[in-house]
């Protein structure tokens, strides 16, 4: 047993052949299903009190940009201590018509106050910008909410 606290999972999948055309064959919902059905065949290796973090994308899984498949995610698994981690840098590149920090900055902040992120929290966040423009960067991931 490594006892650790938490356990961060990515959750997304693409042939290498469509990172650069972004033509992808599978579809959010595809990874995150078989992403359940991988994390409930090992649920019961994983300690009840280890956290389970799910960590955004910008590939076809989990990008933070649809909150049903979130709800979903969790309602799925059979792990009860289970929450998001946000990495912001990922979250940036799921719009590709961010051309600047601030852009950058509003946009992770403007997804983060939708109204699921806002509910159900997010445990963690990698924060990618300046402090200057983003006032809680932090080199390791810092708490921003508690979970479920």
């Amino acid at each position: 047993e490594a006892g650790a606290e938490y356990l961060v999972f990515h959750i997304a999948e693409s042939e290498p052949s469509a990172l650069s055309s972004r033509q992808f064959t599978v579809t959010d919902e595809e990874i995150v299903g078989a992403s359940v059905e991988l994390v409930n065949y090992l649920c019961n290796e994983i300690p009840e009190d280890c956290l389970l973090l799910f960590e955004n994308l910008w590939w076809p899984g989990l990008t933070l940009l649809k909150p049903r498949l979130m709800e979903k995610l969790l309602e799925s698994v059979r792990h009860k201590n289970c929450g998001f981690m946000m990495d912001t840098g990922h979250l940036m590149n799921t719009n590709l018509e961010l051309r600047n920090e601030a852009e950058s900055v509003d946009y992770v902040l403007d997804t983060y106050s939708s109204d699921y992120l806002e509910s159900e929290g997010i445990f963690f966040a990698y924060a990618n910008a300046p402090s200057k423009i983003c006032p809680w960067n932090s080199p390791a991931p810092v708490a921003v909410r508690g979970i479920r």
